[in-house]
Order: structure tokens, then sequence, then C-alpha cells
């Protein structure tokens, strides 16, 4: 696993980062996430602070994080009761 120098943007400030390579894709789509996240909220609230705006992205991006995570806990246990009804129906019939 190769590993390798990329710049990524973020509130239009540049970012050296060293990631590996199968990596690399992750990384771009997260930075570009975050970096139209701070346009759009720099427009909204009309400000040029940074701190502002990366905060606000922020934590945008960590409910979308949160909300995923409760998502992908209801679908885990759901998937789970239904496998067990379906295995406890193949148990029945043998």
């Amino acid at each position: 696993m190769s590993e390798f120098e990329i710049t990524i943007k973020i509130a239009e400030r540049p970012y050296k980062l060293t990631v590996k390579k199968e990596e690399e894709e992750v990384v771009r789509r997260a930075a570009k996430i975050l970096e139209e996240k701070t346009k759009e909220y720099s427009k909204t609230f009309a400000t040029e602070d940074k701190q502002n705006v990366l905060a606000m992205a922020a934590l945008d991006v960590a409910l979308a994080e949160v909300r995923h995570e409760k998502e992908d806990t209801f679908m885990r246990k759901t998937m789970q009761k239904k496998l067990n009804a379906l295995d406890e129906l193949l148990n029945e019939n043998v």
C-alpha cells in the first residue's frame, strides 16, 4: 500500500495530506463535500468569518453521520429480526 501526498481545499485554504492510494477518492470526496458546505453557509449567512462557516459545515456533516449511524442501526436490527424469524421457520420444517 503506497502512500502519497495530495492537496485538498477546505474553506478555500489548501491542505497537504499523505494518504494511501485506495483512500484518495474517499478523502477527495469528503473534502469536496466540506468545501461545498462551507460555500453554502458563506452565502446563507453572508459572512466572511471562516470559523463560523466551518463550524456550521462541520455540524452539518456530523449530523449527517449521526443520522446515518442511527438509520444503519435500525436497519441492522430490523434485518436481524427478519433473519431470526426466517431461521425459525426453516428450523420448524426440518
